[in-house]
């Protein structure tokens, strides 16, 4: 009996934080992307290379809200219906209530650990690389295009700036202050 209200507490718990996590990774994600195409001037073709790195960034920011927000909902339905209080009447000991809370904890934590320190620095790096070269092709298009005076981050493109190969000599940093 316990094994299975702590496996339908676990489900619950599971359930509400694959929703949360999911959508507020979605709705970041949406932002981040929104930000590269105003601040940046990238075009909207240019994006789907880089959402799966910003869905890897945000990762950090989602799992323990998407953690948080299930253990809330979850427990406070289950205080809410008193089938706490049910279940210590029938003799279930609590910890078969909380222990599935514990281990999604534990469980997203070691998940947010892992995109913290092994994810996000690969990520990071790959993110930069496939930036400078949107924004490159983004310069070559305006320089071919005839627009003199193309600038990003206010500093000005020029013809003289094209290699040999018609690419700009454009980079980007990862530690980029802005």
């Amino acid at each position: 009996m316990t094994w299975i209200l702590g496996r339908r507490v676990l489900g619950a718990l599971t359930l509400t934080f694959l929703l949360t996590a999911g959508a507020l990774t979605i709705i970041l994600c949406a932002g981040l992307t929104l930000r590269l195409v105003i601040d940046e001037g990238l075009q909207v073709v240019q994006l789907p290379p880089m959402v799966a790195h910003i869905a890897v960034k945000s990762l950090t920011f989602t799992l323990p809200i998407g953690v948080l927000t299930a253990v809330i909902l979850t427990y406070g339905r289950l205080s809410a219906d008193r089938e706490y209080q049910a279940a210590q009447w029938c003799g279930i000991h609590p910890a078969w209530l909380y222990l599935p809370g514990i281990y999604l904890g534990l469980f997203a934590g070691l998940l947010a650990w892992a995109a913290n320190a092994l994810w996000i620095p690969r990520n990071q790096f790959a993110l930069a690389r496939v930036l400078e070269r949107s924004v490159a092709e983004l310069g070559l298009i305006k320089l071919t295009q005839g627009e003199r005076g193309a600038t990003f981050r206010g500093a000005p493109m020029s013809e003289e700036q094209v290699d040999e190969q018609d690419r700009p000599l454009l980079r980007l940093y990862v530690d980029d202050p802005r």
